[in-house]
C-alpha cells in the first residue's frame, strides 16, 4: 500500500480519544483489537487497512470516532479524519411525541397517532404522524 509515495506505516481507529483498533501491514497479525470499550465490537473479519466494522452497536457506541494513517519511515507522516456518531435505540416505555412547526406546537387536531409498537425484545417505538393542509400562501 503506498501513502503519496510512501508505504503504510499503520492505520489506527479511536473512540473518544481511546484506540480500539490498529492495522500494521508488517506485523503478525496485522490486526490488533483492543478490548473491553463499552459499545465498541470489532468484526475483524471486515475489517482492514480501509475500513472498521463495527458490531451489535447499542447507545454506548455513541462517541467521536478518528482514523489515524501514518506512512512508514524514514517521515512517518500522519493524517487523521474524524467524525462522530450517534446510536438511537428503542425506548421502553415508548416515548412521548409533540410535532412543532416555527416552534410552535401543532394542535390535537392536525396529529395522526399510529400507536406503540411492542418488540420482543420489551422494547417500545411511539409513532406520530402529522397531517396539515398546506395553502397556496405557504409556498410564497
Amino acid at each position: 500500500m503506498i501513502l503519496e509515495g510512501h508505504s503504510l506505516y499503520s492505520v489506527k481507529w479511536y473512540k473518544d480519544d481511546v484506540e480500539f483498533y490498529r492495522y500494521m501491514p508488517k506485523n503478525n497479525p496485522a490486526k490488533l483489537v483492543y478490548p473491553d470499550m463499552p459499545g465498541i465490537d470489532v468484526d475483524t473479519s471486515r475489517s482492514d487497512e480501509t475500513r472498521v466494522t463495527l458490531l451489535r452497536l447499542d447507545m454506548s457506541s455513541t462517541g467521536r470516532y478518528r482514523c489515524e494513517v501514518s506512512a512508514e519511515a524514514p517521515n512517518f507522516d500522519t493524517v487523521n479524519s474524524k467524525g462522530t456518531m450517534v446510536v438511537i435505540e428503542r425506548s421502553k416505555p415508548a416515548a412521548q411525541l409533540m410535532w412543532f412547526i416555527n416552534e410552535r406546537e401543532v394542535g390535537e387536531e392536525h396529529l395522526v397517532p399510529y400507536g406503540i409498537v411492542m418488540h420482543p425484545d420489551g422494547l417500545e417505538t411511539s409513532i406520530l404522524g402529522l397531517h396539515v393542509p398546506l395553502r397556496p400562501h405557504a409556498f410564497s
